[in-house]
């Protein structure tokens, strides 16, 4: 327990020491205005709105007869009478707190449906991140790409090198140039995607920096923890509680109705007036309900059931997997520090001491494994998406 309230006041510290970065600014603006949220809580409203309909007796009845007697020395009968029913006086207590409860249940119904948007916006904002990363790391190969053709064509023009080394490069050059432009095709797509998510509001985003992650606690108290602060889990509960009540309710309602109200009554010059009463027989009408509204309240708890289980797994698959790259990643990022040779190539290709051919299957092969440690932290932050699926 304290490990998990460590970790929780870890968390919101580290948010708050983030809020105001690029990426949970724009996580901010979608979820202020993606339209789905907005249509979500508005069909919440609607359906507590529905609950809080029925909640008050019946209408009342009004009914006038006029009857003319025959023979007419039978006279003619009026009678008029006003009617109010009413359920058994526990079922209205029992709606007005069903009513409540749809109420609270439907802001974690809301908020459910808000994370699954976020989870979609911050995995296209990794995306994003990655091919900032990658169009600033081949911007690079680019002008260095250049530079080396350049230098390569220079030399030719002054007879100290070869045409096909220049064209080598030139080749590499070009490649290099395409690939930025399909790149940009990329990140014009995520820009697009956020939105869409944002309802139709331009996104500027060409950070190259992952948000900062919260320090990574055991994994039973992390499971824990993200557990008890689900929203769908507390949705399901929610509508747990709901159902039991609806079972309530229908008991309620295997009592007789009741009926209240005035009669008069005039006949031959006569006039009757007086307290009408009644109820209602209930032998067929409600026949199951109870029975239906305890099954109902069975499959939910069967939900609760299947959703903890999916999530523990889930939740444990994400650490493995994040515990994984991150490992793996660290191993890569620290070939990469002893393996930088690019310099030291650079300067015996200047020299005439290597080919351009030599050159860059040298860089190239540095280049796969930098673009491998970028797809892996990549990867990495999109297990911790998975992970820490209300955000860090």
């Amino acid at each position: 327990m304290k490990q998990a309230l460590l970790f929780a006041l870890t968390l919101i510290l580290t948010y708050r020491v983030s809020a105001q970065t690029p990426f949970q600014n724009i996580l901010t603006d979608i979820a202020a205005n993606n339209p789905d949220v907005r249509a979500r809580q508005k069909a919440q409203d609607a359906r507590v709105s529905a609950y809080r309909t029925g909640i008050t007796p019946y209408d009342p009845t009004l009914s006038f007869d006029y009857l003319i007697g025959f023979p007419r020395t039978g006279g003619n009968q009026t009678d008029f009478l006003a009617v109010q029913s009413f359920d058994f006086p526990s079922v209205y207590s029992k709606k007005r707190a069903l009513a409540g409860m749809a109420e609270s249940g439907s802001m974690y119904a809301v908020a459910s449906h808000r994370q699954e948007v976020l989870l979609e916006a911050r995995h296209t904002l990794v995306e994003l991140t990655y091919a900032n990363k990658m169009n600033a790391e081949w911007e690079r190969r680019t002008a260095q790409a250049e530079q080396v053709y350049r230098m390569l064509e220079r030399k030719m023009n002054e007879g100290e090198g070869n045409i096909l080394d220049a064209n080598k490069a030139k080749l590499q050059w070009l490649a290099l140039q395409n690939e930025r432009q399909l790149l940009e095709s990329r990140r014009s797509q995520y820009r697009e995607q956020l939105a869409m998510l944002s309802g139709g509001r331009a996104v500027a985003y060409a950070d190259t920096l992952y948000p900062m992650l919260p320090s990574l606690p055991a994994f039973d108290s992390l499971e824990t923890w993200l557990e008890s602060i689900d929203p769908t889990l507390k949705a399901i509960q929610a509508e747990e509680r709901m159902a039991m009540q609806e079972v309530s309710i229908a008991k309620a309602l295997l009592f007789p109705r009741l009926e209240a109200g005035y009669h008069y009554q005039g006949i031959l010059g006569q006039r009757f007036h007086g307290l009408h009463v009644g109820m209602s027989v209930p032998l067929w009408e409600k026949k199951n309900t109870v029975q239906q509204r305890q099954l109902e309240a069975l499959a939910v708890q069967g939900e609760i059931e299947a959703h903890r289980n999916e999530h523990y797994y889930q939740v444990k698959q994400a650490y493995e997997r994040y515990t994984g790259l991150r490992q793996t990643l660290s191993d890569y990022q620290a070939l990469l520090t002893s393996t930088n040779n690019l310099p030291l190539l650079e300067k015996a290709l200047r020299a005439g001491q290597i080919s351009a051919t030599e050159y860059y299957l040298d860089a190239l092969q540095f280049y796969a494994l930098a673009d491998k440690a970028l797809l892996l932290e990549k990867e990495m932050y999109l297990a911790a998406v998975e992970l820490w699926q209300t955000g860090w």
